[in-house]
This record gives structure tokens, C-alpha cells and sequence, in this order.
């Protein structure tokens, strides 16, 4: 054999076994994992209006610019998503779903109403013992909260509780005396009124004139 033709052959070997290892090479099958980055416990709590971008990491990682991620949310009444930016739109909770292929990641979305900055409720209040009686809370502010987003508190349990049916505050009276009703906003904002729980008399007759 030749140098000239020994040369060639070596060439043509070293060439065939590269172009080998390439065609051997295999390219990433597809997306196997997706993990959010900036979701803590597998939830995300928002107010009504608020938006949320999820971040989120694939593997392999050389897929991380090129996979294609579909977003779903059970409740589209609750929020919407869209290439993971998230929408809140009513008070509920849904779940936000990506996925890739075979794979797929979750998490929680919890919607909570507006809070109040700023409301108003009557210096006083009068409560029946076993009655339920509403309490007035107007100027809420914004327009689009309730009194479900004020902290409510009682001075004395033992004489009057309170609470929160749809957008309205209720009291009912437990044993004869005075208390203090409470609420705080999330700005620190406070209103106080006395409660004075008397017992309900059933009125007997009623006279006309």
C-alpha cells in the first residue's frame, strides 16, 4: 500500500467514523419536566383585577427556548391565562395548568376581593338577645370591595357575636350588656361602634291613630 493511498484510507475511516457518532446522536425525544420557579407551596393568591406571571424551567434544558407550553385554567370564570400570564377575575379559585407533550405542572390560584381602605359604620348599635340584627356599612371603599375584606372583631363574645352573610354584617346578642364591634382594614384604617343588647319583647297589640 501506498503513503499516498494509506493516507486516504485513514482520512476516509476517521471521516466515516465521525459522520457515525453524529448520525448517532440523539436529539431530545421532548419535554419531560416543567417546575415553576416563583409559586411557593403549589399556590398564588391575587385580588380581583390583579395579574401574575408564572415562571417555569423545562426539562431537558435545551428545550427551554424551543418547547411549546399550553396553559389552561379549570375555571376560566375565576382567571384566564395566557402564555403563563395569569388574570384574576372573580373571587374563587381555579387551577393553572402548563403542559408540554407527556408533561405537565400545576398549581393553585386563589382569588380574593379588593380589600377595603375605607368604610363607615354607626357610632351605636342596638341587639336583640337571639335576634339578628344588620349593621349599616356604607362609604366602602373602592367601589368594588366588601365587608368580607375588613378584620371584624368583638370586645366580648359572651355577649354579641357577628357575622358575614353575602356582602352584609349581621349581629346577634347572647346575654344582656355593652360590647365594642370593630373593624380594621388592611391599611389601618378603624371603626368602632357600642353595642347594647336588650331582650326582645314581642310586642303584644299595636294601636292606630
Amino acid at each position: 500500500m501506498t503513503r499516498s493511498f494509506k493516507t486516504v484510507f485513514i482520512l476516509l475511516t476517521t471521516f466515516l467514523t465521525f459522520l457515525s457518532s453524529v448520525s448517532c446522536k440523539k436529539e431530545p425525544a421532548g419535554v419531560t419536566g416543567i417546575y415553576f420557579t416563583n409559586i411557593q407551596k403549589g399556590s398564588v393568591s391575587m385580588n380581583e383585577g390583579e395579574t401574575f406571571r408564572a415562571k417555569y424551567i423545562v426539562e431537558p434544558h435545551e428545550l427551554q427556548e424551543t418547547a411549546e407550553i399550553e396553559w389552561t385554567t379549570s375555571k376560566k370564570g375565576v382567571a384566564t391565562v395566557k402564555s403563563g400570564r395569569v388574570t384574576a377575575v372573580s373571587v374563587g379559585t381555579t387551577e393553572i395548568t402548563a403542559t408540554s407533550g407527556s408533561a405537565s405542572a400545576s398549581f393553585t390560584l386563589i382569588v380574593k376581593p379588593v380589600p377595603a381602605t375605607s368604610f363607615s359604620i354607626p357610632a351605636s348599635v342596638d341587639v336583640f338577645i337571639d335576634k339578628k340584627v344588620q349593621v349599616e356599612v356604607t362609604d366602602l371603599k373602592p367601589d368594588n370591595t366588601g365587608v368580607e375584606t375588613i378584620d371584624w372583631t368583638i370586645s366580648d363574645g359572651s355577649v354579641a357575636t357577628f357575622e358575614i352573610v353575602g356582602n352584609g354584617l349581621w349581629l346577634t346578642g347572647h346575654s344582656l350588656g355593652t360590647a365594642k364591634l370593630t373593624g380594621k382594614c388592611e391599611n389601618g384604617t378603624s371603626q368602632s361602634c357600642n353595642l347594647v343588647v336588650k331582650r326582645y319583647v314581642k310586642p303584644t297589640s299595636v294601636k292606630i291613630s
